[in-house]
């Protein structure tokens, strides 16, 4: 038998808590490592957050978006030093879609959000400091949307294609590949045929 232990009742205590989270959410899963992750709707965001910060949960960890069929998933991890195990919400965002800031539940979200809002177009109703941070003011696009160009690596030779110690060398003859990021129809030369990759 487990002895019950500051921790063991903390974490307890802050399950208990989480059952408004269980309300507002879609789904529930406990993938392998025992996170819990909890899918809530986007109008429901700021309140989960909320819902967890007054479970115990204040710790914010971080906050990131990755592109899943078409619209944005943002995933906060939230957790507290005397639960072993932290809390995960997720939530999915049309491609044109914005969430409501979680800075002033957290804190450290400021950085998290200024970034996905600059990498992924996401935008963050009620954010204090939208300014970029990464990029400059006049860039244009989001970087790791994948329906971003990647130009450098369109306009630019791929390294290794002359030996750099004589430039007069000629190029070395191997198979035409694409550098990474970089599709066929981006990169074709008027005397190229398209590659296949």
């Amino acid at each position: 038998m487990t002895p019950i232990t500051d921790e063991v009742s903390a974490a307890s205590v802050a399950l208990r808590a989480l059952e408004p989270l269980r309300l507002l959410s879609t789904s529930c899963v406990d993938p392998i490592g025992g996170e819990l992750i909890i899918d809530v709707a986007v109008d429901h965001w700021a309140s989960a957050a909320d819902s967890a910060n007054t479970a115990g949960l204040h710790y914010f960890d971080f906050l990131t978006a990755y592109v899943h069929d078409y619209q944005l998933d943002v995933l906060v991890h939230l957790c507290a030093p005397s639960v072993v195990h932290g809390l995960f919400i997720r939530t999915h965002v049309p491609s044109v879609g914005s969430l409501a800031t979680l800075t002033s539940i957290y804190p450290g979200a400021n950085w998290h959000e200024r970034e996905s809002a600059e990498m992924f177009g996401l935008a963050f109703d009620g954010h204090p400091d939208p300014r970029h941070m990464l990029l400059p003011d006049d860039f244009q696009g989001h970087p790791l949307l994948k329906s971003y160009a990647l130009n450098p690596r369109v306009n630019q030779p791929w390294p290794g294609e002359v030996e750099p110690a004589d430039p007069n060398a000629r190029p070395r003859t191997r198979r035409k590949s694409l550098p990474p990021g970089v599709l066929a129809e981006w990169s074709m030369d008027d005397d190229e045929t398209p590659v296949t990759p």
